[in-house]
């Protein structure tokens, strides 16, 4: 789930209203695991899996390359930003649903093809994906490719984040650098998610807080 709460206050009453927020399992029989939520604020989502922060930048018709230059020169309260490095379910989820997540991620094989990398952020360098459609995971590295992806249709060296719904959601694909443009029903390109936080002798942020 997901509760905004927006409007004109003091610090005082926006913490009383966060006070007032509570859970309540409606299930006829609830699955009993830990439940947590995360408060932080609106420009930019935390993830307390990872302790980074995200924000999904929406731009219509930007190319991966853009993306990636547009995102190297953001930063968030000192955290170096980069187009998204996915390493896990858990990372791959919150994107999806805590942020409008479809769009450019920081993965590649245009130095190689079928060497799929993270050519972005602290992962920089780290090949998590040998291959196209039938290929497989590197040192049990992460991915979330859609069926049938990636498979370097008209030269595709790009990861994305499907926005087609006869595949599965969250799921990646690969594209060319400017998307499939605006005639495409599903893979136009939307926009790109930056990712804050990971580098060594960045500053400890504390603007979320979560239990």
């Amino acid at each position: 789930g997901y509760l905004e709460i927006s409007g004109i206050g003091t610090a005082e009453e926006y913490e009383e209203a966060i006070r007032k927020v509570y859970y309540k399992n409606t299930g006829n029989i609830p699955i009993l695991q830990t439940r947590t939520f995360t408060i932080s604020l609106l420009d930019a989502d935390y993830l307390p899996e990872t302790e980074h922060f995200y924000r999904f930048i929406k731009k219509t018709d930007v190319t991966w390359v853009e993306a990636k230059e547009a995102a190297d020169t953001m930063s968030y309260y000192g955290l170096k930003g980069y187009l998204a490095t996915i390493t896990s379910s858990i990372e791959n989820d919150f994107i999806w649903t805590k942020i409008d997540g479809i769009g450019w991620i920081g993965a590649s094989d245009a130095q190689t093809e079928g060497v799929w990398e993270w050519v972005t952020g602290p992962e920089k360098g780290t090949q998590f994906w040998q291959g196209g459609i039938n290929g497989y995971p590197v040192n049990n590295e992460f991915s979330n490719w859609a069926r049938g992806e990636p498979n370097n249709a008209g030269d595709e060296d790009f990861a994305h984040i499907n926005q087609n719904p006869n595949r599965a959601q969250k799921s990646w694909n690969d594209l060319e650098n400017e998307g499939d443009g605006p005639n495409s029903q599903y893979y136009r390109a939307q926009g790109y998610i930056v990712e804050f936080g990971g580098f060594e002798g960045e500053p400890e942020v504390k603007l979320s807080a979560y239990a």
